[in-house]
């Protein structure tokens, strides 16, 4: 008998090993990158041609996004003199938090909501103005963007990880101001945080941490918000609908547990009930070994 809890043990440790790294595998590949090349590679089909789960199920609009509540005041406040006068003292919208917590999401169905075309960049990629300008019209000249398939929307800016941004004498900090605001900043009048300028682009900025100095100048001219995991709750909600979708059998307390075990993170609930399904389709799942998935540490 020990022998044989043993060897079960230790093929729930192999399992769990596998679904850590199918977990890394899923996000790269849902992001269709590769993670050795980090050269674009084609979406895998899931059964008959389904949508890889993770971005299957990623909220794609401001309604669907979990908890979206805590954040619409401040969002409508920011995006309100943007859109109608395009001129406003916070042309920075900045989404900060722990990794996993939906930054980039919640950035993409802000952009989708208000009817913007949607250039995304990396901070680190932006050390000068004239780098930033041509990633810009580099992006303006994708297909997205030709004039066959001109869709008349405005353009709207997310960048990534702002924490990495490059500070010094030619850094991005200043190449973003710079080519984001239109109007000089006059730094001797007394209201110059206040007042509204005229802006090339409203910018929406993901980073884990703003604590970093280099990131006073944007933060002074931004609205910030702290992005916190979705409440388990709505994840509970999230992980229902999946198993509806999918006719995954797990009752609430089973779903608790995964959702207990994956830190409130949704790509992690997401790619936990993927697994289950997968091998619950193929018949290599049994029940006592899915509950010890469903209790993953």
């Amino acid at each position: 008998m020990t022998y044989i809890l043993g060897a079960m043990n230790k093929l729930v440790t192999w399992l769990k090993s596998i679904l850590r790294n199918v977990n890394k595998t899923i996000i790269a590949m849902s992001r269709k990158i590769s993670p050795k090349t980090n050269n674009p590679v084609p979406s895998p089909t899931i059964g008959l041609g389904h949508e890889l789960w993770l971005e299957k199920y990623r909220p794609k609009t401001l309604e669907t996004y979990l908890d979206y509540d805590k954040y619409r005041d401040k969002i409508q406040k920011w995006i309100a003199p943007i859109r109608e006068f395009k001129s406003t003292p916070k042309p920075f919208l900045v989404l900060h938090g722990e990794p996993g917590t939906g930054k980039t999401t919640l950035a993409h169905c802000i952009m989708a909501k208000y009817g913007y075309d949607v250039i995304e960049c990396n901070a680190s990629d932006t050390r000068t103005k004239k780098q930033l300008s041509e990633l810009i019209n580099t992006a303006k000249r994708s297909v997205v963007f030709e004039e066959t398939e001109n869709t008349g929307k405005e353009i709207g800016l997310i960048m990534d990880e702002l924490d990495g941004i490059s500070s010094g004498e030619a850094n991005g900090v200043g190449a973003l101001m710079d080519f984001v605001f239109l109007d000089d900043i006059d730094k001797s009048d007394r209201n110059y945080k206040s007042r509204a300028y005229r802006i090339r682009y409203p910018v929406i900025a993901t980073s884990n941490s703003i604590k970093e100095k280099r990131l006073e100048s944007i933060l002074q001219f931004g609205v910030v918000i702290n992005i916190t995991s979705p409440s388990p709750e709505s994840l509970l909600g999230l992980a229902i609908h999946i198993c509806k979708q999918e006719g995954l059998q797990l009752d609430k307390t089973q779903l608790r547990q995964i959702i207990a075990s994956s830190s409130q993170d949704y790509r992690t609930l997401i790619n936990t009930l993927y697994m289950i399904y997968v091998n619950t389709k193929s018949g290599a799942l049994t029940e006592g070994l899915a509950n010890s998935l469903i209790r993953l540490d």
